[in-house]
């Protein structure tokens, strides 16, 4: 580490201490809908910042959701930079891996010398596939705070450590005049992620424009789930790790002082996990946070983590909204993908939350491996039922199997043949695979039926069922939303 230290304490003997992060987009209409939808700042991306200015490094931030280059425009982007970064990281979600080869590509032929580091989900995953493009030099596997430091240090000082020492990434070598991709022994997560500094926010270059709108933030990693549709576990294990309370609130109290915004978001796949966590913050919120300033907030949470006194403290704290993954009208398919929760559960944390004044919205996937016309159709009429209900607003995916989830290991298994092979389209609105009781046009017809036809036709018409059957089922929907006695049904 004597490179590195002297970097710290001297500023000496640096090589290059310029990086360039970039946060693959997935087409001009891909961009266009996320910036419709979303105004989220990359997070990843910020954390990273924030531990590389902590090592003295430069980083600037080039977000491609909302940069709107052409390849020229992003080849003159880098040609304006003082000097070629050390490394141009680029962090690879499934649906841009196509455009994360562009950028990589082009950003080789602008700077030769410079290494191409890819990160995030999909490139834990498929490092293999990524490696064998002469424009990837490096894969991290999993949280970058833990290694990027060191691989950082290796390249730029290549005597100072060994390759096969720095945990968590992957990388070609030559074995016998052909190159071979190597992996490393994984890293070890972060546990205590309170020492880690306040994501980088400022680097954010739109953050003046966004945040003072809504400020979104992540306080914790890993998923104790098993859901199989989802990578979480995969990727940031199965350990529930989370900043503290006061790490939380002594982060929302800076960052509101300088942006002034009165909306926040948590973006955690389960804010409410940790009863202790949320309570110390929620009483912080409400005892603390200057009265005349009071904010306004929403999270996500699971449907089983949705109990009354829970709803009443997070909605004194300035909860106005909550997420809820539901996934399914039907309780066998529920149990069959692992979401462990039960339609009870569902109509119980519903009404409670509607009680509160707070705000729900309910995301459903439809061509789950078990789903059937009939099962689809129930979930389209649940939906419809907590719509018309008032309930919360409803909004709907495709089931798709992404690398890293059961449903990519195991897709043979699963019974699900999967037919589409471009990472492009894996955006969860476009079919990939079908079973033997579900086609690509059933899905069509289910989520045309839910955006298009449902104010003028009460029947999904999918399954054959009658408009009495069809009814009947809506009226069970809607007796078990209204009733408080679902819970011990």
């Amino acid at each position: 580490m004597v490179g590195m230290r002297k970097r710290l304490v001297l500023g000496e003997d640096i090589v290059n201490d310029e990086i360039l992060l970039v946060l693959a987009s997935s087409g001009e209409s891909c961009r266009v809908a996320s910036r419709e939808r979303h105004t989220y700042p990359p997070v990843g991306l910020l954390c990273l910042s924030s531990m590389l200015k902590l090592h003295g490094y430069k980083v600037e931030i080039c977000d491609l959701v909302f940069e709107d280059f052409s390849r020229a425009g992003f080849v003159s982007h880098l040609q304006s930079l003082a000097r070629a970064p050390v490394i141009v990281g680029i962090c690879v979600y499934t649906e841009a891996a196509n455009e994360t080869l562009e950028i990589a590509s082009l950003s080789k032929q602008a700077f030769p010398e410079t290494k191409v580091v890819l990160g995030g989900p999909h490139a834990a995953f498929c490092y293999d596939e990524l490696l064998r493009h002469q424009c990837v030099d490096f894969v991290v596997r999993g949280e970058g705070e833990s290694n990027i430091v060191q691989l950082l240090q290796y390249i730029s000082y290549p005597d100072s450590l060994r390759l096969q020492a720095i945990s968590g990434i992957a990388y070609k070598q030559e074995v016998d005049g052909d190159q071979s991709v190597q992996v490393t022994k994984p890293s070890s997560p972060v546990t205590r992620l309170d020492v880690l500094p306040f994501p980088d926010y400022p680097a954010w270059k739109y953050g003046g424009e966004h945040y003072p709108k809504i400020f979104s933030l992540v306080t914790s990693r890993g998923c104790p789930g098993q859901c199989i549709f989802c990578a979480s576990r995969a990727f940031s294990g199965s350990k529930y790790r989370f900043h503290s309370a006061e790490w939380v609130f002594s982060m929302l109290y800076c960052q509101q002082k300088a942006y002034g915004f009165r909306r926040f978001g948590f973006f955690d796949d389960a804010f409410l996990a940790n009863k202790s966590r949320l309570m110390r913050f929620c009483n912080y919120m409400i005892n603390y946070w200057p009265r005349d300033g009071r904010l306004r907030w929403a999270c996500k949470s699971r449907v089983d983590m949705i109990h009354e006194p829970a709803v009443q403290l997070i909605s004194e704290a300035g909860c106005v909204s909550v997420h809820l993954g539901l996934e399914s009208g039907s309780q066998e398919v529920l149990d069959s993908i692992g979401k462990g929760i039960t339609l009870p559960q569902v109509f119980e944390a519903l009404k409670i939350l509607k009680e509160y004044g707070i705000e729900v919205e309910c995301s459903f996937m439809l061509g789950h491996p078990s789903d059937s016309l009939e099962t689809m159709e129930e979930t389209l009429l649940l939906a419809d039922t907590i719509d018309n209900l008032g309930m919360g607003t409803c909004v709907f995916g495709i089931s798709a199997p992404f690398p890293g989830t059961r449903l990519w290991e195991e897709a043979e298994r699963l019974g699900i043949q999967i037919k589409v092979r471009d990472w492009g389209k894996y955006n969860t609105m476009t079919p990939i695979y079908e079973t033997g009781r579900i086609k690509f046009n059933d899905l069509r017809k289910a989520i045309s039926y839910w955006q298009h036809q449902r104010q003028q036709n009460s029947n999904p018409r999918l399954s054959g069922r009658s408009q009495e059957q069809i009814d009947f089922i809506r009226e069970n929907f809607a007796r078990s939303l209204r009733s408080r006695e679902s819970l011990s049904a």
